[in-house]
């Protein structure tokens, strides 16, 4: 059963249940067990699950939007650093210009996920 029809039936016990309670049959209620702490209880835990299914939801979502602003971020930082390459040239000490310009270079050393592995050679025949 998927979750939202799980919570769905679990709402429906809910309200059956609290029907009995308002109704005439409050004594028949009692006997099966059906009392008003349980049903609050069962509300509770209905409650307590629907936050829990929601929350992978949510949490994708807020993925997502903090890697929408990632791009406007590392423009900003980008402008940052241009800035600062106009400034440090106004430095006397021309190591640590030359220090400074060779630290803003990206070294990308790694590959990513997509990149393929070398297959082995073949074995050679007996």
């Amino acid at each position: 059963m998927r979750d939202a029809a799980l919570l769905a039936n679990a709402r429906e016990v809910i309200r059956v249940a609290e029907g009995l309670l308002a109704g005439a049959d409050t004594a028949t209620a009692a006997e099966c067990g059906i009392t008003a702490a349980t049903v609050a209880a069962c509300k509770k835990e209905a409650d307590d699950y629907e936050a829990v299914i929601s929350a992978p939801q949510q949490a994708i979502a807020g993925r997502k939007a903090t890697t929408g602003q990632l791009r406007e971020r590392f423009n900003t930082v980008e402008a940052v650093f241009a800035s600062l390459d106009g400034l440090v040239e106004q430095f006397p000490d021309k190591t640590f210009v030359a220090a400074y310009h060779a630290a803003r270079i990206v070294r990308d050393l790694g590959h990513g996920p997509g990149t393929e592995p070398t297959p082995a050679p073949p074995a050679p025949p007996p």
